[in-house]
């Protein structure tokens, strides 16, 4: 342990030379994540460095006026000093986040604010998150309170496809920029009374492959804004689920 130890004091002393020497100036600052964002992704820029990657996380899928944080990880241990960040936004009116933000000491991961501001249509925003000489990048997609939509239009299966029972059928209709979520139903009844699903999704594609048993199965979907407003549904479509 105690030649563990003296590697790790003689690591910290190189990070803290290569921090000394750097050009960059550093400020500590002072300064804070419902967002939604199932999953979220980011990293871009350059790798050189010791940010390891800045993730979005649930705020990858931002509703405006709403606050959550993003992900930053850094490949080892902030020094004694710790460090200082420099974020900034591409659309500030879109998405606001801190000028500076604070990495204490010993942190290998932090979690600066974002926060929303009003969007009437959604847009895609570009987080940046610099550490001396190296930045990397996140996108968050801010999406307005309320939307107003028209009915989907499906565009696969096709009306009346014939489906082999168990086989994989993929569910596709077209896009809405401003939906947070879109609403599918698949039915025993083109009633829509017994249901065997009932999802919300992020994407406008889904895919399954089992029905409850053959026969006649009819679907839908309509769009819903990040308030839980839904649009009107699409026409219904039917496919037949016939055994092997």
């Amino acid at each position: 342990m105690k030649f563990y130890s003296i590697l790790f004091l003689v690591a910290l002393v190189i990070a803290g030379c290569t921090k000394t020497n750097d050009t960059n100036p550093v400020t500590i600052a002072s300064e804070v994540e419902p967002g939604t964002a199932k999953d979220g992704g980011g990293g871009g820029g350059n790798n050189s460095g010791f940010i390891q990657s800045v993730l979005s996380g649930n705020a990858s899928r931002l509703i405006s006026t709403y606050r959550d944080s993003i992900l930053v990880s850094f490949t080892q241990a902030a020094p004694p000093e710790g460090w200082t960040l420099i974020l900034t936004s591409s659309d500030p009116a879109a998405v606001q986040v801190p000028s500076t933000y604070p990495v204490p000491p010993g942190a290998f991961v932090v979690y600066p604010p974002v926060t929303a501001g009003t969007v009437i249509n959604a847009k895609n925003v570009t987080i940046s998150v610099k550490l001396f000489s190296q930045t990397k990048t996140t996108v968050l997609k801010v999406f307005p309170l309320t939307a107003t939509f028209p009915a989907p239009l499906l565009q696969s299966p096709g009306n009346g496809a014939n489906i082999n029972f168990r086989i994989l059928v993929t569910f596709d209709w077209n896009d809405n920029n401003n939906a947070y979520y879109s609403q599918l139903q698949i039915s025993i009844d083109n009633a829509f009374t017994n249901l065997i699903t009932d999802v919300l999704l992020n994407e406008s594609i889904w895919a399954q492959s089992y029905f409850n048993g053959t026969g006649t199965r009819y679907w839908r979907v309509r769009f819903v804004d990040a308030s839980g407003n839904a649009g009107p549904w699409s026409q219904v479509r039917s496919f037949v689920e016939r055994p092997q």
